[in-house]
């Protein structure tokens, strides 16, 4: 997922210059929406897992549009790893929403990504756009990554008891639903133009990078906790950089690559310490086993 959606802060920048933000962001979710709605032909809708997707579906639109705005005024790969700051505001919504505190393993990633964030966005890098507009653009982005944040922890409180096709098509229905109202009051956009001058951009956006990438998310986050899914999205600057660089021709100082290599660090120590953990707890007692998750809280 996260290669998927590094790929597409370059899409998005090209298709910003033509298009606005309303249209690409309602023609990638009716695609959604409608690609999901194909597969209920097979499987059951269930009208309260729709229901349930319907409030994380608000903040996913508000993720989107934030971010899609501020990418007018920023880079790709900028976009891509300010985006990846919801990985260090996930953990504390968690703990604030769900009551779970994190472990201290997961404290370790999300400290080494946030170094390797704070290298990124190094001043040499901010010296080279005009200060107003990358500083809006970086606002905006910054208030997208907050949404994304809610959105992960939300989407973990009702995963558990929702069915994740159903959860998703209220997730989409609702952006499409939004996207459709501002489209509605602005003089720039409109409904076809994309779908006619963009299908396949339009296809690949709505059912690869939207449609079956949350659905994935909805099934995983039955199982993985909120914290360990947004240090699993934080391999998406990395991939949005690498793209940035190939596709968009954007540049990196070795300090700029320190980041990325940190930030896969910090991924990477906490899924393998989560791992080493439970493979621990299996080889306990049940007695020993329930204490030791009492005591660290896994």
């Amino acid at each position: 997922m996260s290669a998927i959606w590094g790929v597409t802060f370059v899409m998005m920048k090209n298709l910003l210059a033509n298009f606005h933000v309303a249209e690409i962001l309602f023609g990638r979710f009716l695609v959604a929406a409608l690609f999901t709605l194909l597969l209920f032909s097979k499987l059951k809708f269930e009208f309260k897992s729709f229901q349930r997707g319907l409030l994380p579906g608000i903040f996913l639109f508000a993720g989107y549009s934030f971010q899609s705005w501020g990418l007018v005024f920023t880079t790709p790969a900028r976009s891509g790893f300010i985006t990846g700051l919801s990985v260090i505001l996930v953990p504390f919504i968690s703990w604030i929403i769900l009551k779970s505190k994190p472990s201290l393993h997961v404290y370790f990633g999300v400290a080494l990504s946030t170094l390797g964030l704070f290298l990124i966005l190094t001043p040499q890098e901010l010296a080279t756009n005009q200060s107003e507009p990358w500083l809006r653009g970086d606002i905006l982005t910054l208030l997208g990554a907050s949404a994304y944040a809610l959105q992960i922890v939300l989407v973990e409180k009702f995963a558990s008891k929702a069915n994740g096709f159903s959860m998703a098509f209220g997730e989409f229905s609702i952006v499409t639903v939004l996207s459709l109202g501002i489209l509605f009051n602005t003089t720039t956009g409109s409904i076809t133009t994309i779908f006619l001058a963009q299908p396949l951009a339009v296809i690949f956006l709505g059912i690869v990078a939207t449609a079956m990438a949350f659905i994935v998310q909805k099934i995983a986050q039955k199982h993985t906790p909120s914290t360990h899914v947004a240090l699993i999205f934080a391999s998406e600057p990395v991939f949005a950089a690498l793209f940035a660089s190939l596709l968009w021709g954007e540049r990196f100082t070795p300090r700029t690559i320190a980041g990325c290599v940190l930030i896969l660090g910090g991924i990477l120590s906490c899924e393998m310490s989560r791992t080493f953990i439970h493979r621990f707890q299996c080889l306990q007692p049940s007695g020993q086993t329930q204490a030791l998750q009492h005591k660290g809280g896994l």
